[in-house]
């Protein structure tokens, strides 16, 4: 069973309200989650677990996104049970990621074979757990009144049907698209003060950088349907290869804590030796990434803010202040 990556898609139109826009992000990536819950249920590939994180983190992503329309009373508690569920998987993710695109791609390069064996026998063994774990999260009543209560939320705007403020209503009745200028530029301007210095900063600050980059670009595919579809498919792959580096030394930062806990009470020699031998071929990708870092930072920060080019007739007023 498989989803088509086309389904997380924004279908936001330029003639949405704000609230319209809203409610449509988190109807689609809704649906990409439960669409994907039974994959990851079975375990019938490893691409459910992941597209289930990252409808998650997607959903709790709009809602920061919209946190000047909404206010965060609103958004908290269905934001806190995002983190909860996403964090949830983040153990059988992370084991997914080390066995197929770590030991799956050292075997064959390395003169260690025999251990590699051994060292991928103790991760599925793992994984096996991390799985068990994915089954009892979606089993559990907390899970289900989570996903039963924001499907309702979602499906009848129930944000709408509160007593709000006439501020705050009228903010929602707001075209979308002057909106979106304002977040897009706002998380930008995250970003591009995220990464500086970026010759001086260490892992955790290369980390805070990454999140940061993800939620621009969460941003970017939410609102890309308004906007000059060439433009923001420049600015986009940018921000992948951005992504892409900051992506790997983030794995291989983590993996020495992983590699702990696989062999960490292990006395048998081969074990220990490729757990050795695979932090050092993978410190040397993340030593590859540092180096292409830099470039890939000049690229993304000369890449301009498509979204300041509106498709259609209608435009946004230049002098946006972003609040």
């Amino acid at each position: 069973m498989t989803r088509s990556a086309k389904s997380r898609e924004s279908s936001i139109t330029r003639d949405q309200s704000v609230n319209q826009a809203f409610q449509t992000i988190l109807r689609q990536n809704f649906q990409v989650m439960t669409g994907w819950e039974p994959v990851a249920y079975h375990r019938s590939d490893i691409e459910g677990v992941h597209q289930v994180r990252v409808a998650l983190r997607r959903m709790r992503s709009a809602l920061v996104v919209f946190r000047r329309a909404l206010p965060r009373t609103l958004t908290d508690p269905m934001g806190d049970a995002m983190r909860w569920a996403a964090g949830e998987l983040g153990a059988a993710r992370d084991l997914d990621v080390f066995i197929s695109e770590g030991l799956d791609l050292m075997a064959g390069r390395m003169p260690l074979d025999a251990e590699i064996r051994k060292l991928r026998a103790r991760a599925m063994a793992a994984q096996e757990v991390a799985y068990g774990q994915v089954r009892a999260l979606l089993d559990s009543g907390r899970y289900r009144s989570f996903r039963d209560s924001f499907g309702a939320w979602v499906e009848q705007g129930a944000w709408y049907q509160q007593d709000l403020p006439g501020p705050v209503r009228a903010r929602l009745m707001d075209p979308v698209p002057g909106f979106a200028v304002r977040a897009l530029d706002k998380h930008h301007d995250r970003v591009l003060a995220s990464g500086a210095p970026l010759s001086t900063m260490g892992a955790n600050q290369l980390h805070e950088l990454r999140i940061e980059c993800k939620k621009l670009r969460y941003a970017v595919e939410f609102f890309a349907p308004l906007f000059d579809a060439e433009g923001m498919g420049r600015y986009t792959g940018y921000l992948k290869g951005l992504q892409g580096v900051l992506g790997t030394i983030n794995d291989v930062s983590l993996l020495p804590g992983l590699l702990e806990r696989l062999v960490g009470d292990q006395a048998d020699p081969d074990l220990i030796r490729c757990a050795g031998a695979t932090l050092g071929w993978r410190s040397r990708e993340a030593e590859q990434a540092r180096v292409g870092l830099a470039k890939q930072w000049k690229a993304f920060s000369r890449a301009g803010t498509p979204w300041r080019s509106p498709v259609g007739e209608e435009t946004v007023p230049m002098n946006l202040q972003v609040s």
